[in-house]
């Protein structure tokens, strides 16, 4: 393991994400709630909860967050609420982590991947963007 022959990690990135459902909020199944909230939020707390003790001052974390997480589109409500949330998280991370560590959130805009596919091939959706 890497960390064996240099015993500190200097940035950690959390990219995890998951969009399993187009429902709205009051029609999302339970089951497809937990795996927003454990991949989209969970996910990051446990990776930081991880690497924390191997963290040294000047150590950088960068949680990717979204731009749906500024306003939740009606496609994407429920990823963009759990998006949201990871601002919060970035806030509260970073007087629990700092001075010694940075803590950063970005959020970026629509980008075209496979994991966006179904945005890009549904025409109600594609219309809202």
């Amino acid at each position: 393991m890497l960390l064996q022959n240099f015993g500190h990690i200097d940035i950690v990135v959390s990219n995890a994400a998951a969009n399993p459902s187009v429902d709205s909020i009051l029609e999302m199944k339970e089951s497809v709630l937990d795996k927003l909230w454990d991949i989209n939020v969970k996910a990051s707390i446990l990776l930081l909860q991880d690497a924390a003790p191997h963290l040294r001052k000047g150590s950088s974390v960068i949680l990717i967050s979204s731009i749906a997480g500024y306003n939740p589109d009606a496609a994407l409500t429920m990823y963009g609420v759990t998006k949201t949330a990871l601002f919060g998280l970035t806030k509260a991370l970073a007087t629990e982590m700092g001075p010694n560590t940075r803590v950063n959130c970005i959020a970026p805009g629509f980008v075209p991947t496979r994991f966006a596919g179904f945005l890009t091939t549904n025409e109600t959706i594609v219309s809202n963007f």
